[in-house]
């Protein structure tokens, strides 16, 4: 017989990894820290984490990739343009 768990909300599955990080304008963004625990070393949260794909175009230029090449990424769905 197989028993039924209750589905944990994913501020329970998060166990304590969820941190306010203050934005500029002085609200909170809830984040998800650090899941490395040590008692010699305590993980502080100074700035609100980018869109995911914000430094994408970056990266490819300092990997040697062209304009022409990552804009056919981005026409052909590789990659999305967050601009």
């Amino acid at each position: 017989m197989r028993v039924l768990k209750p589905v944990l909300t994913f501020e329970e599955a998060a166990r304590g990894l969820l941190v306010n990080v203050q934005r500029d304008d002085g609200t909170n963004q809830l984040q998800i820290g650090s899941p490395f625990k040590s008692s010699v070393f305590n993980p502080t949260y100074e700035h609100v984490g980018v869109k995911p794909g914000t430094n994408t175009k970056e990266v490819l230029f300092n990997l040697g990739f062209d304009a022409q090449t990552i804009y056919q990424f981005i026409e052909k769905g590789v990659i999305r343009s967050v601009d």
